[in-house]
């Protein structure tokens, strides 16, 4: 695995969502623990455009005590998921999903997020007109020193255009490199590439 190609790829469905947790667990704690822990406790955490919700059972794995919340715009998604979380999750007591658009005021329940995720956000197919409106709605509900958490695919069309429009919005961002990544080719387009994590912080005046 001298290229960080896993030895064996997933098969089926199930197997595809497995290996789509298990690489975004050992990202997030390579990302997240050093930069979260510097905020201390970490007590909610929204996942906005869920898809799979993949990131939920890693997220309460490295945050066990966090209240988890997740809003997706799409029915069937927010049912599949529902599903797959009852299975995955134990203790689902403080996880929550439901379907909500995020530029809507009330698609939020909490005014003190610790931790915004936008998973797969693919740049080049949204505009920045929306992720901009996303956010100012998103960051009436975010903590004071809260962060969002992004992952992309491709540097050149997403990576830097999207840090752009951060520092522009007066975030510091920090980048990372999928610290376990893998060739595309042979690759199921279930499977997640996200090849590049960003970390946002608002600058403090």
């Amino acid at each position: 695995m001298t290229d960080g190609t896993p030895e064996q790829l997933p098969q089926n469905p199930l197997q595809e969502r497995e290996f789509n947790q298990g690489q975004l667990a050992r990202n997030l704690q390579a990302t997240l623990a050093g930069p979260i822990a510097s905020l201390g406790s970490i007590n909610a955490i929204l996942s906005i455009g869920f898809g799979a919700g993949e990131e939920f059972k890693p997220l309460r794995e490295l945050f066990p005590l966090a209240t988890l919340h997740g809003i997706d715009s799409e029915k069937d998604i927010v049912e599949n998921t529902q599903f797959f979380l009852q299975d995955e999750m134990s203790d689902s007591s403080n996880t929550a999903i439901w379907r909500a658009h995020a530029q809507n005021a009330n698609a939020y329940r909490r005014h003190d997020y610790d931790l915004v995720m936008f998973r797969s956000l693919e740049t080049h197919l949204i505009s920045y007109g929306t992720i901009n409106a996303i956010l100012d709605e998103t960051e009436k509900h975010l903590n004071k020193q809260g962060q969002l958490y992004f992952t992309v695919e491709d540097q050149d069309h997403e990576v830097s255009p999207l840090k752009t429009f951060l520092e522009n919005r007066g975030y510091q961002v920090k980048i990372y490199e999928n610290q376990f990544p893998f060739k595309r080719d042979g690759i199921s387009t279930r499977i997640y590439k996200e090849n590049y994590h960003l970390v946002a912080q608002k600058l403090t005046t």
